[in-house]
């Protein structure tokens, strides 16, 4: 059975180690450092505006890196 023709995998989180392995692994990467920024920023205004309650919806897109653990198309 060989990776990336028989079997596809595909890791979360992109940590360092997923391009050291053989074959390196194709990840999902979660935009961790925009969302603590955006909490940051809808605490601030939370704290600043006591009285007001605004409920939003906000939605990070993660990226997916391609390595050789897949043979995904990707854009």
């Amino acid at each position: 059975m060989e990776v990336s023709s028989d079997v596809k995998i595909i890791g979360f989180d992109n940590r360092d180690f997923s391009s050291f392995w053989s074959p390196s692994i194709s990840t999902f990467e979660i935009p961790f450092h925009d969302m603590g920024m955006l909490g940051m920023v809808k605490l601030k205004e939370k704290i600043e505006n006591k009285n007001s309650i605004q409920i939003s919806k906000i939605q990070l897109q993660p990226k997916i890196i391609k390595r050789d653990s897949t043979s995904l198309e990707v854009e």
